[in-house]
């Protein structure tokens, strides 16, 4: 059985599972309502996580029905936990990941670009960068709801 290193943990919730296998470690979902939320998911309990570039996560993602039929969102990547149960203080997000949208949803995250279907994205609220943009945050938020703008 693949084993976890021993500051990983598994998490479970809804219909969300992990299960260990001889030569991989699989996360899945099974079949869920829209009112349930599942995940699956390892995460580490040290802090700062003990992982160290160059780092690799082999992914092989499949779904029960074609893109154009799913519902909800999946997602998959790395990201540290800002704020968690046990974590003291406050750690700006990072995150590399790729995420799934089926239709209904509608997030575009870029002019042009449709707001379903795969998209990846990085972050790292370290940067200060992101401490510059992060008074316009708010209003930006509000001002994205106009169509106009």
């Amino acid at each position: 059985m693949v084993e976890l290193p021993k500051w990983s943990r598994t998490l479970e919730q809804g219909t969300g599972r992990v299960a260990r296998l001889p030569d991989r470690i699989r996360l899945f979902r099974a079949s869920a309502t829209e009112r349930e939320y599942s995940n699956a998911q390892i995460y580490d309990r040290e802090c700062p996580p003990p992982w160290r570039p160059p780092l690799a996560m082999t992914v092989r993602a499949r779904f029960s029905h074609p893109a154009h039929r799913l519902r909800g969102t999946a997602g998959f990547g790395f990201w540290n936990a800002a704020v968690a149960p046990g974590v003291r203080g406050f750690r700006p997000p990072r995150t590399a990941w790729l995420f799934f949208g089926g239709p209904p949803h509608d997030v575009p995250l870029a002019l042009g670009v449709p707001g379903r279907g795969f998209k990846a994205a990085v972050l790292d609220a370290r940067r200060l960068a992101f401490f510059g943009l992060l008074p316009a945050a708010p209003p930006g938020f509000l001002l994205m709801r106009v169509p106009a703008l």
